[in-house]
């Protein structure tokens, strides 16, 4: 009868741990896949400045390598060659490194200061951890795995049937 009971306090126990860490799991994961994927926004609106030369902070820290970008207009129809804006790489008005549009002194002289336009484009996004520290990232989420297993064992062992089984073997045989 008191193996029963242990067993059935481990149990209880296990099942709480086991929830709490995958919870802790799920929001991790969550971070994980945030941080070490790329993103795209198709036709994303952005309203450029009104001045020559200038640049406007868009989403993203950095530009995907061997992406494309577009550039369309607010009614969809084309803005014009892909030169009249550029898509830079810079330090934003936060002080972290950013995406920008710059608007060059053809846009601006073709009356596309301070108009609103759509952008599509591929951006790795703000703390994006990219190459080898990207795979040991997701190596969390295996350690965590690997901890709830080692902690419904140890518990098994230490208070259940099991520690029980282990020390002193099936009797009879």
């Amino acid at each position: 009868m008191g193996m029963t009971t242990s067993d059935g306090m481990t149990i209880l126990m296990v099942f709480v741990g086991v929830i709490i860490a995958a919870t802790f799991i799920a929001s991790i994961g969550t971070d994980i896949v945030g941080i070490t994927e790329t993103t795209d926004t198709v036709n994303g609106t952005f309203t450029l400045c009104s001045t020559v030369n200038c640049t406007i902070d868009i989403t993203g820290r950095e530009l995907v390598a061997g992406s494309t970008s577009s550039f369309t207009n607010a009614t969809g129809t084309q803005s014009g060659a892909i030169t009249r804006f550029a898509l830079t790489e810079g330090f934003g008005s936060s002080g972290l490194t950013s995406i920008q549009v710059l608007l060059n002194d053809t846009a601006f002289d073709e009356a596309y200061g301070g108009v609103t336009i759509n952008i599509t484009y591929s951006y790795e996004p703000d703390g994006f951890v990219d190459g080898g520290a990207g795979s040991i990232t997701t190596l969390i989420l295996i350690f965590a795995a690997l901890a709830i297993v080692i902690f419904t064992l140890i518990s098994f062992m230490k208070t259940g049937s099991l520690g029980v089984l282990m020390k002193h073997g099936v009797k009879g045989r």
